[in-house]
């Protein structure tokens, strides 16, 4: 602070250059330090300087190579904030890649609002110095960040409009292709699934010609959500595999989270083996790219594992942790709804109905199908927990048949709230209810139902036909339903129907039979 304002200059010029050669590639690993000292040598030179113009471009390369060193490492929000400063100091001409760089990784950090904001500003500009494609190319990454908001058909018209712009004469050229990726998911958000796939095709013929790894990568994982979404999870988990492959063989980070995020839904909503292993890694590599919204979903993954696992109190562990580690988490409903079926499951209708109240995105809606679904299964189960049979049933006669239709039976909303659903009917003795719930699974395809479900459905069909006075096929019911509870090992499900077997039992005056199934 007592140096002449020239000597501070010299003397940051100096350290800046002599980091730069003191380390590899050019000072990388302390890149933001040599572009602090570049930024203090740039407020020690006066606009009116010579050297003033040469200072501040050497003063925007520094942050944009800190920038681009933050974002591999996984600190977006680093690389948010260097990029912010290297726009602010750039001329008219580089602003623009700056802003939009700003946008991307404020993405990756979890800030889809803002995200928006920043590529809406880099096309502006792109627009104003008459650069249509990079403008047009923008609507990428806002794309994304749209999806994660919820805006889905937002998404898909700005991407639309944008490819109606590029003049490319071949209909599958790379910046097409890259476009195509996120359109395709943006309309599998919205429901639109063949429209999604024919899409995803256009995106993957041309990623394998033009050897676009990234954007391969990204339409096959998002090719496995529309096969997941149309109740095929083998092609789904083959789509997924090969995501992951693609993007470990080529270096495709932004997208290997995702596909193993995916590929563990898939285990997990069809009971397949490895439902931990695939979470655990996904949460792992969104750490890695210092993602919070995807480590938010993969952590709520493997939240519903556990809970049919029956290890609580690791899922409480975990949904705390996340919460207490960043309050402002972005998708912590994913872990609120994990929080709403573990009190659910433990009885506690009050801390139910409290993680519901973090759900208000959720309730909204917007277009998202799967979103609205999620919330109208979290509503049934905390009702239920409540003690208010009735509004859960009401809301599940209502939102079951839809998430059936467009989610397919195998869908986390489904999977969480049947089975209280139909609890529901028989407790306030609708039958007929009872036997419309039924109908969403046995009046269609048997390959569309997860193992999960099937149990349910043959313990449903001997309680039903029990209320109904009829006990043939009750007890092959019964035991069918135990033997698949068992082979998944869904301990609080096992207990629950062991326990109706030895109601149905004692009823009948079999109590000797019903005495093991209470001891187990």
């Amino acid at each position: 602070g007592l140096l002449t304002r020239r000597d501070r200059k010299r003397l940051h010029l100096a350290a800046a250059a002599h980091l730069t050669k003191a380390f590899d590639n050019e000072g990388e690993e302390v890149a933001e330090i040599i572009a602090a000292h570049l930024l203090e040598a740039l407020g020690a030179t006066r606009p009116e300087e010579p050297d003033h113009d040469a200072v501040r471009r050497r003063a925007v390369a520094a942050l944009g190579r800190a920038a681009r060193h933050a974002a591999t490492i996984g600190a977006p929000e680093i690389a948010l904030r260097a990029y912010t400063q290297a726009a602010e100091l750039s001329d008219d001409h580089e602003r623009p890649e700056l802003v939009q760089a700003a946008g991307e990784m404020a993405l990756q950090a979890g800030r889809s609002r803002e995200a928006v904001a920043l590529l809406d500003n880099a096309a502006a500009a792109y627009q104003q110095g008459g650069r249509r494609r990079e403008a047009a190319m923008t609507a990428g990454p806002a794309g994304r960040a749209l999806i994660r908001l919820g805006h889905n058909r937002e998404a898909a018209d700005r991407i639309t409009r944008a490819l109606d712009t590029l003049t490319d004469s071949d209909d599958i050229s790379p910046d097409k292709a890259r476009l195509n990726a996120v359109l395709g998911a943006a309309l599998w958000s919205a429901g639109d699934y063949e429209q999604s796939a024919a899409v995803l095709e256009r995106a993957l013929a041309a990623a394998e010609a033009y050897e676009r790894h990234d954007v391969l990568a990204a339409a096959l994982n998002s090719k496995g959500t529309v096969y997941a979404l149309m109740g095929r999870p083998l092609e789904a988990g083959s789509s997924y595999g090969l995501a992951i492959q693609v993007a470990l063989r080529h270096g495709a980070d932004d997208v290997l989270y995702l596909a193993q995020g995916n590929l563990a839904n898939v285990a997990v909503n069809w009971d397949l083996s490895g439902a931990i292993d695939h979470a655990e890694a996904a949460i792992a590599s969104s750490r890695r790219r210092g993602d919070p919204h995807m480590e938010s979903i993969t952590a709520g993954v493997l939240a519903h594992v556990l809970l049919l696992a029956g290890r609580w109190d690791q899922l409480d562990q975990l949904t705390h942790e996340l919460l207490d580690r960043r309050p402002d988490r972005p998708h912590a409903e994913f872990l609120y709804q994990a929080r709403v079926l573990l009190h659910a499951a433990r009885g506690d209708g009050g801390g139910a109905d409290e993680a519901l109240g973090h759900l208000t995105a959720w309730e909204a809606g917007h277009d998202n199908v799967e979103l609205t679904a999620e919330y109208d299964s979290c509503v049934i189960v905390a009702r239920i927990a409540q003690g208010n049979a009735a509004a859960a049933l009401d809301t599940a006669l209502r939102a079951l048949p839809a998430a059936v239709k467009l989610l397919t039976p195998a869908h986390e909303s489904v999977r969480n709230s049947w089975p209280d659903a139909f609890g529901a009917a028989l407790h306030l003795g609708r039958l007929e209810d009872a036997q419309t719930l039924m109908a969403l699974f046995t009046d269609g395809p048997p390959g569309h139902i997860p193992p999960y479900l099937r149990a349910h459905v043959a313990r449903a069909q001997a309680l039903l036909a029990a209320a109904q006075g009829r006990h043939d096929g009750v007890e092959e019911n019964l035991h069918d339903a135990v033997d698949r509870f068992e082979q998944l090992a869904y301990p609080l499900w096992l207990a629950a129907t062991r326990t109706d077997l030895a109601a149905w039992l004692i009823d009948l005056g079999r109590s000797d039979e019903a005495a093991p199934l209470l001891r187990e």
